[in-house]
């Protein structure tokens, strides 16, 4: 007989700890060097809705990976991205499914949903033309919150976060 065990974190406080050491292992921020601050930020500006901050401050994450890391694969870029969400405490969703499709990150706070596309080697213009093809949005729409559509293209050159387009849903 095989036994299978599934792991997971007995509470907030252990998955939070866990998700800092993978955010310093993959940046080289520490908490004293910069990475609350940066934290702080983000959240700050998610509470705000200022997406263009926000994704401004999530670049310097990317700015502090150690060039020595070298995946090519979109679902790097997606990693830091979720980890840097789940630390500052946001309610973050990788990979949701939906009636046509997955969208990559959802994001959502109290008064908005952020539904993230993201395209490595490709375009804003095409992650958003993915979103609304998809209609990715249609899953959000019966609720009260403001649907904020954000494409963003990741520079594999520049090894960061490339050019972005944030849009938001008219019901």
């Amino acid at each position: 007989e095989i036994r299978t065990y599934r792991l997971g974190f007995p509470n907030a406080e252990v998955r939070r700890s866990f998700s800092q050491w993978l955010a310093e292992a993959y940046t080289g921020l520490d908490a004293g060097k910069g990475m609350s601050s940066f934290l702080a930020r983000m959240a700050a500006s998610l509470r705000a809705g200022d997406v263009a901050a926000m994704l401004d401050t999530l670049s310097l994450f990317f700015a502090n990976v150690p060039n020595t890391i070298t995946i090519q694969q979109e679902k790097y870029y997606q990693t830091i991205f979720f980890t840097v969400f789940t630390l500052i405490g946001a309610r973050v969703s990788a990979e949701v499914s939906t009636n046509t499709g997955r969208i990559d990150a959802v994001v959502k706070t109290s008064g908005r949903v952020f539904i993230f596309e993201f395209k490595l080697n490709g375009t804003a213009a095409e992650a958003m033309a993915q979103i609304r093809a998809k209609k990715y949005y249609e899953k959000y729409l019966g609720g009260k919150e403001k649907i904020i559509l954000v494409a963003v293209a990741f520079d594999a050159e520049k090894r960061n976060l490339g050019e972005r387009l944030i849009e938001e849903v008219q019901a």
